[in-house]
């Protein structure tokens, strides 16, 4: 399954046992295109596979907390399933109070090639305050300068947007984009 050919997608965490999880990935103008299970409390050991309704089930990536810290994974390398090559990592800025939250971007070497974070500084501390639970959080994904990516998270019924429609050069892999949406619904602020 080619994920690059929907421009916007959405992830719908769905109710499930305590302590696990459902999601459920859907093209925003279209049918379900994908889905992951997981255990909250084995994150780190078991990871997240996701994988096509279509089509036999075939696994679109895996993504695997990679903290040494035995605690809770900040950071998250996102494999290619049949390849078993890395693409890339999702890993959370260490948490400051009062701050927005940011994830950065790397390639498969390491290497810092974007970020992910709160759009607005402001409501970011209220929404930290828990002020503001019922206004949509907003995120921006950049590749260096360039804006690549929205998302777009309404915390009272547990969806996040992403809209890719920015990326006109397809600078982002999909995958790596997709990885960073479903780690910010399972872990992020």
């Amino acid at each position: 399954m080619d994920i690059g050919s929907y421009p916007k997608l959405s992830i719908h965490k769905l109710m499930s046992a305590p302590g696990s999880a459902a999601l459920q990935i859907k093209a925003m103008d279209g049918p379900e295109l994908l889905e992951c299970k997981l255990e909250m409390l084995q994150l780190k050991e078991q990871g997240i596979t996701v994988s096509a309704i279509q089509g036999g089930k075939e696994q679109i990536i895996n993504i695997k907390g990679s903290d040494k810290l035995p605690s809770v994974a900040t950071e998250f390398e996102v494999i290619d399933p049949l390849s078993k090559l890395k693409i890339g990592t999702v890993k959370r800025q260490a948490w400051k109070p009062f701050q927005r939250s940011i994830w950065y971007l790397t390639d498969a070497q390491g290497t810092e090639i974007g970020s992910l974070s709160e759009t607005n500084a402001f409501l970011a501390i209220l929404h930290e305050l828990h002020f503001l639970s019922i206004i949509p959080k907003k995120y921006t994904v950049q590749l260096g300068s360039d804006r690549v990516a929205k998302f777009s998270r309404m915390p009272l019924i547990d969806v996040l947007w992403l809209d890719f429609s920015d990326d006109r050069n397809a600078s982002l892999d999909r995958r790596l984009g997709l990885a960073a949406g479903i780690v910010l619904c399972v872990v992020g602020k």
